[in-house]
């Protein structure tokens, strides 16, 4: 089941759609993360502290989730990988950034030269 499951989800990230929603669903846990630092930074109760904390950890949870499926995905497509591992290459470019050029720049990959 676990392997089927597996396999519809490769099969749905490798959708433009797939991509873009799976890129999607991480981006406002990153910006509630940044929210959540910003409060703390200037709380002063203990007991909102304390929640604070507890929040962040499970932000940081779910992003390293999103990041490790993401990275999952890519590697077992035999057409994004590629991509991914190209992208990669540039300086400044890590797994996240070139995630987000296969999914919101698909174009990309298409390799036309236009003089």
């Amino acid at each position: 089941m676990a392997a089927l499951r597996a396999g519809a989800a490769r099969e749905f990230a490798n959708t433009l759609a797939g991509r873009e929603q799976l890129l999607a669903r991480r981006q406002p846990r990153v910006d509630e993360r940044g929210r959540e630092r910003n409060r703390l930074e200037h709380e002063k109760s203990f007991e909102v502290e304390d929640s604070l904390f507890r929040h962040l950890e499970w932000l940081d949870r779910e992003i390293e989730q999103w990041d490790r499926q993401y990275k999952e995905l890519l590697a077992s497509s035999q057409s994004l990988a590629p991509q991914a591992k190209l992208y990669c290459n540039v300086r400044g470019v890590g797994i996240q950034t070139a995630a987000t050029l296969i999914a919101w720049l698909p174009e990309l990959s298409r390799g036309t030269s236009k003089p």
